[in-house]
């Protein structure tokens, strides 16, 4: 399988099969061989950990994001979106949301470390 060599923002190159995501994929196309891809949004730290989510079955999914706090979850879903890793992403998010189910916004700013703005109209 062939592979594509990511330069991440942390200035770690990372080996990145090009079926994991359309977008490595298609830069790499554009590249000479053994130019790597830059990759200014995702660190490596977050892209190992994504490409570890390929050898996760559907049913220890929940296991696998469990072992993560919040703001990693979040890197790992924002870079999963930018690279195009759908199941990752999708995955990932519904994680998220269902940590979130039957909190109040007031929490949900409080987990995320937002201010809360009480709404006038309630």
């Amino acid at each position: 399988m062939a592979e594509v060599d990511v330069l991440c923002s942390d200035g770690k190159v990372v080996s990145v099969y090009r079926d994991f995501s359309p977008t490595l994929a298609a830069a790499g196309d554009l590249k000479a061989p053994g130019e790597t891809v830059p990759l200014d949004t995702v660190d490596s730290e977050t892209l190992l950990r994504c490409l570890d989510f390929r050898e996760v079955t559907e049913e220890k999914e929940k296991e696998f994001f469990e072992q993560y706090d919040r703001d990693t979850l979040v890197k790992m879903v924002g870079a999963a979106n930018y690279l195009q890793a759908n199941v990752l992403m999708e995955a990932g998010a519904m994680y998220i949301a269902s940590t979130l189910k039957g909190k109040t916004a007031k929490e949900i700013c409080e987990i995320f470390g937002q201010p809360y703005v009480e709404n006038p109209r309630n």
